[in-house]
Protein backbone atom coordinates (compact mmCIF):
# COMPACT_ATOMS: atom_id res chain seq x y z
CA UNK A 1 0.00 0.00 0.00
CA UNK A 2 1.31 3.41 -0.70
CA UNK A 3 0.36 6.63 1.45
CA UNK A 4 -1.61 9.81 -0.82
CA UNK A 5 2.17 10.66 -2.52
CA UNK A 6 1.82 9.40 -6.00
CA UNK A 7 2.92 5.94 -5.35
CA UNK A 8 6.59 7.32 -3.82
CA UNK A 9 7.04 5.95 -0.60
CA UNK A 10 5.22 2.69 0.84
CA UNK A 11 4.10 2.00 3.94
CA UNK A 12 4.98 -1.03 6.13
CA UNK A 13 3.14 -4.06 6.13
CA UNK A 14 1.27 -4.71 9.38
CA UNK A 15 -0.87 -7.37 11.24
CA UNK A 16 -4.06 -6.30 13.10
CA UNK A 17 -5.15 -8.64 15.83
CA UNK A 18 -8.81 -7.99 17.65
CA UNK A 19 -11.28 -10.03 20.09
CA UNK A 20 -14.50 -9.82 20.86
CA UNK A 21 -16.14 -11.65 23.90
CA UNK A 22 -20.17 -11.75 24.50
CA UNK A 23 -21.50 -12.77 27.37
CA UNK A 24 -25.44 -13.16 28.19
CA UNK A 25 -26.05 -11.91 31.85
CA UNK A 26 -29.55 -12.47 32.18
CA UNK A 27 -32.16 -13.45 29.34
CA UNK A 28 -32.42 -10.23 27.79
CA UNK A 29 -28.92 -8.34 28.87
CA UNK A 30 -25.38 -9.04 27.48
CA UNK A 31 -22.26 -7.38 28.00
CA UNK A 32 -19.72 -7.04 25.10
CA UNK A 33 -15.98 -6.69 25.34
CA UNK A 34 -13.55 -5.76 22.70
CA UNK A 35 -10.00 -5.26 21.91
CA UNK A 36 -8.99 -3.64 18.50
CA UNK A 37 -4.94 -3.70 17.87
CA UNK A 38 -4.78 -6.46 20.18
CA UNK A 39 -0.66 -6.76 19.72
CA UNK A 40 -0.49 -2.93 20.86
CA UNK A 41 1.28 -2.66 17.33
CA UNK A 42 2.23 0.71 15.75
CA UNK A 43 1.04 1.49 12.32
CA UNK A 44 -0.51 3.14 9.33
CA UNK A 45 -2.99 3.31 7.03
CA UNK A 46 -2.15 7.13 6.01
CA UNK A 47 0.69 7.99 5.40
CA UNK A 48 1.60 10.52 8.34
CA UNK A 49 -1.24 9.38 10.86
CA UNK A 50 -0.70 6.67 13.05
CA UNK A 51 -3.26 4.26 14.28
CA UNK A 52 -4.48 3.96 17.95
CA UNK A 53 -2.70 1.53 20.28
CA UNK A 54 -4.56 -1.17 21.76
CA UNK A 55 -8.19 0.21 22.36
CA UNK A 56 -11.20 -1.26 24.77
CA UNK A 57 -14.69 -1.36 24.21
CA UNK A 58 -17.15 -2.28 26.97
CA UNK A 59 -20.75 -2.50 25.52
CA UNK A 60 -24.35 -3.34 27.63
CA UNK A 61 -27.29 -4.87 25.23
CA UNK A 62 -30.63 -4.88 26.42
CA UNK A 63 -33.37 -6.49 24.14
CA UNK A 64 -37.03 -5.47 24.82
CA UNK A 65 -39.08 -8.68 24.91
Amino acid sequence: MYGSDNSQNPLEDYTNIGAKVSVRALAQCSINLSVDNLLDKGYQTILGYPMPGRTFTVGIKWTMQ
